[in-house]
């Protein structure tokens, strides 16, 4: 509504309220400037108004643009991961398609090797593997000649392709007896190690470096052996003997063998003091020796003998042959005695020559009479009883008749005969166990 129509309405309402001359002309004036000024801030309120809502619509428009570009930049990101997954997967498939193709190459190239070898094989040889059969070569019967027999072996296997950690199982195949005890014995560890068998057997029968050089030097002929036969086994021991010890000047030689001769004529416990030393020269060798000596001053070196006699008579050889089935191994000597010895049982000594007792000695009272130095005298364990010095001159000879001798004196008599009789009297023993060991100086029977 405009001013003038304000007058004119105002105007009216004031001639009809009775309002004249200047009273009605100020009360139209206030009543018009009023509305007017009400209605300026009817439009000012709906100016702010349409201003506010504006600039929520533009704020709305902006909110709007903004999650747009979000959305926009999530699903770029999203494709973009897509792609570079897809791109992932697809080289993942191309190297697994490579890998694939190397290895049925790898297959083809060794089918092909294989059809040539086994071509080659066929045509050049047989077939290079042990296939679990027994080898081609005799067995092992020689047991003196093991290290000629190893040699063929692993000329043999090596020819034939076989691995080395088969050559246990198939030599197990070819040993026997004594060999073939041993081999059972080792560990398993040990079973499956070519080289820890092979030193096993070697040094058992005597093929190592000591073995040889005891071959060489107490080598004789033998029965129906040739010279030229004789000579070749004795340098085949002297060369295996040098190759085993790594000499190779000749000084190395000489002390060699110089020492080896001079140590057998030595006694064992020297022997093992200076082997066990391992001197490497003669100075050396001396050096030892003597400290060997200052330490021991009242004892010999010299070797015992008294025990050769005893050792011959088929009657010891016996005894040590017994000796050997109930303990697996041979008498050691000491000093002229060779000891037994057996868990829980007093370890009795046999002595040899001269403290030794003659088949029938100690059978008859009257001869045991006819001893008056020694027939009381105590005998110690295991020790030979020694024989009288004079026999009664009434004792008569089974051998020729005579008087004043026994038969194992008869002058008549052969000599092998005396040495046959005389056998090492078992000696008692105390066993130490409260059981019943069936056993004889020591000797389980």
């Amino acid at each position: 509504m405009s001013e003038l129509d304000l007058y004119a309405k105002y105007l009216d309402l004031g001639v009809k309220l009775g309002r004249s001359g200047e009273d009605l002309t100020t009360w139209v004036e206030d009543k018009v400037r009023q509305d007017m000024k009400r209605s300026d801030r009817q439009i000012e309120r709906q100016k702010k108004l349409e201003e506010k809502e504006m600039e929520m619509q533009r704020e709305e428009r902006e909110m709007q643009r903004q999650r747009e570009e979000i959305e926009l930049q999530k699903h770029r990101e999203e494709m973009a991961f897509r792609r570079e997954e897809k791109e992932r997967e697809m080289q993942k498939e191309e190297s697994q398609r490579q890998l694939e193709l190397r290895r049925m190459e790898l297959e083809v190239e060794t089918k092909k090797l294989e059809l040539s070898s086994r071509s080659n094989a066929d045509v050049t040889g047989p077939k290079r593997s042990y296939g679990g059969q027994r080898p081609k070569i005799p067995p092992l019967h020689d047991l003196s000649q093991v290290d000629l027999y190893l040699e063929r072996f692993e000329r043999h296997a090596t020819a034939f392709g076989w691995p080395e950690s088969e050559w246990t199982s198939c030599l197990s195949n070819l040993l026997k007896d004594e060999a073939l005890s041993i081999f059972l014995s080792l560990s398993p560890a040990e079973g499956s190690d070519y080289q820890a068998v092979k030193r096993v057997l070697l040094q058992r029968f005597g093929c190592d470096r000591n073995g040889f050089g005891s071959k060489f030097l107490t080598v004789k002929p033998q029965e129906a052996e040739d010279f030229g036969t004789f000579i070749n086994r004795a340098r085949r021991y002297f060369d295996r003997w040098i190759e085993l010890s790594g000499v190779s000047t000749l000084g190395g030689l000489s002390y060699l063998v110089c020492s080896e001769i001079a140590l057998q004529a030595c006694d064992e416990d020297f022997v093992a003091y200076i082997k066990d030393r391992s001197p490497s020269d003669m100075v050396a060798l001396k050096s030892v020796a003597s400290a060997y000596m200052d330490a021991r001053p009242n004892k010999s070196f010299h070797r015992k003998h008294s025990v050769s006699f005893v050792a011959k008579s088929e009657p010891y050889r016996s005894a040590v042959r017994v000796a050997e089935r109930k303990h697996g191994s041979r008498p050691h000597e000491s000093g002229g005695r060779f000891n037994y010895s057996s868990k829980g049982h007093r370890s009795p000594s046999f002595q040899s020559n001269p403290n030794m007792v003659k088949r029938g000695a100690s059978r008859s009272p009257s001869r045991d009479r006819s001893k008056p130095n020694v027939a009381n005298k105590s005998v110690g364990q295991g020790q030979f009883r020694p024989s009288s010095g004079s026999v009664s001159s009434n004792v008569t000879c089974f051998q020729c008749g005579g008087k004043g001798h026994v038969r194992r004196e008869c002058p008549s008599r052969p000599r092998e005969a005396n040495a046959a009789s005389l056998v090492p009297e078992l000696p008692s023993h105390c066993c130490a166990a409260k059981m019943d060991c069936n056993s004889v100086g020591g000797l389980k029977i």
